[in-house]
């Protein structure tokens, strides 16, 4: 599990004696939850591990504290979730549908939060769901109690319905929001120039000239248009 508001990392204790990790240190550490007003001090041992890719060869490697928290079970992906994903080509950190009630025994906090995670844009499915990039394959990430998905195999754009919320192909906002945070990261592309804003280009190029060291250039006037007459007569008749 990714936690952006813990400060460190956490791994089991039974995780830490079964695969008999590597102890970095012992060091007194003091934790505080949520709204709570007391915390606890106690000497926790501080291991170092490595996480793999089912996917790929990308690891990282981390130190956490042991912990005997008891976390809720993992949560299995959505079936049309999975599908979905299949259909678009992106492959999910944690694939597999028959994952029901295994245990999390690894907090990744902020210390490694951007180790694991990538730049790339994440892909939102409602107003709760969004599957992130991380190095492990795409993480759903959001709340998703009493979310019902359809799926239509035959369709270019799903929709993935709470209370009738419509899933794009893209959403703008997130990209935009997205973009923003990545400045200077991606390259940016020229756009295509209209044809009615190359033909001014081209107008201003070849009218322009210099007279007496000014710089003189026709104004852009649109074709089949011509001058109206003038207001002198008006001007003799006041």
């Amino acid at each position: 599990i990714l936690d952006g508001g813990s400060q460190s990392s956490f791994v089991s204790t039974r995780l830490v004696d079964v695969l008999n990790l590597k102890v970095i240190s012992t060091d007194n550490l003091e934790v505080r939850g949520f709204e709570s007003h007391s915390n606890e001090t106690q000497p926790r041992r501080r291991v170092q591990l490595e996480l793999s890719s089912i996917w790929n060869k990308s690891s990282v490697s981390l130190s956490a504290f042991e912990s005997s928290n008891t976390y809720a079970p993992h949560q299995t992906v959505p079936t049309d979730i999975t599908l979905f994903a299949r259909q678009k080509q992106l492959k999910l950190a944690d694939p597999y549908e028959k994952t029901d009630n295994l245990p999390i025994e690894v907090l990744i906090g902020a210390d490694f939060y951007w180790t694991v995670m990538t730049v790339k844009p994440p892909k939102k499915l409602t107003e709760s769901l969004v599957l992130m990039p991380s190095i492990f394959g795409w993480i759903l990430s959001g709340f998703r109690s009493m979310t019902n998905i359809k799926f239509d195999k035959t369709s270019a754009i799903h929709n993935i319905c709470t209370d009738k919320v419509t899933l794009q192909k893209e959403d703008e906002d997130v990209r935009t929001f997205w973009d923003l945070e990545t400045l200077g990261i991606k390259v940016s592309q020229e756009k295509e120039m209209s044809t009615l804003n190359r033909e001014i280009l081209k107008q201003f190029h070849d009218s322009y000239k210099v007279i007496d060291g000014r710089r003189v250039v026709n104004l852009p006037w649109k074709k089949g248009r011509s001058l109206s007459s003038d207001n002198m007569m008006f001007l003799y008749n006041v």
